[in-house]
């Protein structure tokens, strides 16, 4: 490399990392991690090491940037760094502190223009009388919970609704996109709404919040919460499968004694974790050989040639191509014996549903996993399978091939 330089340096990791080059980015990033000098710069470097599963090191850098001065913004990203980095280490309460003080009253501000950065200054305005602070009691009040983030998210988080009702609120409206209708349990005092204009929620709710926030004010042990006891989300009636997938998920001769095994290998969106969040289904072809199983593709969004001469190869029977929102994918989870998947959104209803699910995570994992190796807090029924090298499925695929033969020996079924 002629420029020597830091920034140089730097744009070559975010590119190599960009590129699907995980270890390489590590390699190059750890070679100049003493260069990062300025507050500004630690902050950078340590949210560069987040995105590279590379927490511990991570929490170092942006602690040590924090004591210089950055503005408000950038204060703001880093402390939401810093625990996101503390999440990842196991590190729950030192991360929960943190986190919780983004969330409150005295954050608002940032918080506002965090979400919504082209309409700050007006939504500054309308949620400010408005805006939920963590103490603040709902008893008998009307409370609106805004969406935030993913599909996973809105499943995941809407385990704090039950902890709402317990509090004593009277009715709690959750914005939802219209993909997810009809997965949520019905409760009396629970409505749902898509796309509402924001100052007519404001007008029928006494107070307005957002899903990550129920986290925050909820969730004080990294262990599994009081509520709920049971699933929260649930599945359609099987009549409202198109014809197509009903058929294919009905017993036959050749199946019956097999377990139904639904498998999705990579994520339809973006995030922070791509592109290794996803895998793909040549890596996880050797999976679909093991016998007394029946494979069903829940992927959506379509296949390209190669995948679908593999699911053919295989025999895997491709649902996906036929589910038209998550009210389907939640009656087709309710049929099968266990999900296999990445962290996506299919996953989190799942767990949701308290249906088995085994679910894959890269070295750059989502933080709300912790650092346990196979468990996770947020799903009873869900069991976790780590890399332990950015890039390499080849040790989680391994112990998913064990249990899985375990499984079927403990079920009796045929190989």
């Amino acid at each position: 490399m002629r420029d020597k330089s830091y920034s140089t340096a730097r744009a070559l990791w975010l590119a190599l990392r960009a590129g699907g080059f995980g270890v390489d980015a590590i390699e190059l990033l750890l070679q100049w991690r003493n260069e990062a000098k300025s507050p500004f710069d630690r902050v950078q470097i340590g949210i560069d090491m987040n995105f590279l599963g590379l927490y511990a090191e991570a929490g170092i850098a942006i602690a040590e940037g924090l004591d210089g001065n950055l503005s408000d913004d950038d204060l703001y990203l880093a402390k939401h760094e810093l625990a996101f980095a503390l999440y990842g280490i196991g590190k729950f309460r030192e991360a929960h502190s943190i986190y919780r003080s983004l969330r409150c009253a005295s954050s608002f501000k940032p918080l506002i223009k965090s979400l919504y950065p082209s309409e700050y200054q007006r939504n500054t305005e309308l949620f400010q009388k408005k805006f939920l602070n963590l103490d603040d009691s709902i008893a008998g009040k009307r409370v609106a919970v805004l969406y935030e983030g993913g599909i996973g998210d809105f499943m995941m988080y809407s385990r704090y609704l039950e902890s709402m009702r317990l509090e004593g609120v009277e009715h709690v409206t959750i914005q939802r996109p219209d993909i997810v209708a009809g997965v949520l349990k019905p409760r009396s005092w629970l409505g749902e709404i898509s796309g509402a204009n924001i100052e007519d929620i404001l007008d029928n709710h006494d107070f307005v919040t957002w899903s990550f926030t129920l986290f925050a004010r909820y969730q004080d042990t990294p262990f599994y919460p009081p509520e709920p006891s049971s699933p929260w989300a649930q599945a359609a009636n099987a009549e409202s499968l198109p014809t197509l997938i009903r058929e294919q998920l009905s017993d036959d001769p050749l199946d019956r004694k097999c377990l139904k095994i639904g498998i999705l290998w990579r994520s339809t969106n973006t995030n922070r974790c791509e592109p290794y969040r996803s895998l793909t289904l040549a890596t996880l072809a050797p999976l679909l050989s093991q016998q007394g199983c029946q494979f069903y593709s829940i992927h959506v969004g379509g296949v390209t040639i190669e995948e679908r001469d593999l699911l053919d190869k295989h025999g895997v029977r491709d649902l996906g191509s036929h589910i038209e929102n998550f009210s389907q994918t939640a009656s087709v989870l309710d049929h099968l014996d266990l999900l296999i998947a990445p962290d996506t959104g299919p996953i989190h209803l799942a767990g949701a549903m308290g249906r088995p699910v085994w679910t894959l995570l890269s070295a750059t994992a989502d933080t709300r996993w912790y650092n346990d190796q196979y468990f996770t807090p947020w799903y009873a029924s869900m069991r976790l399978y780590r890399q332990n090298a950015l890039g390499d499925w080849s040790l989680p695929l391994s112990n998913v091939a064990r249990d899985l033969q375990d499984l079927i020996s403990l079920r009796g079924v045929a190989a």
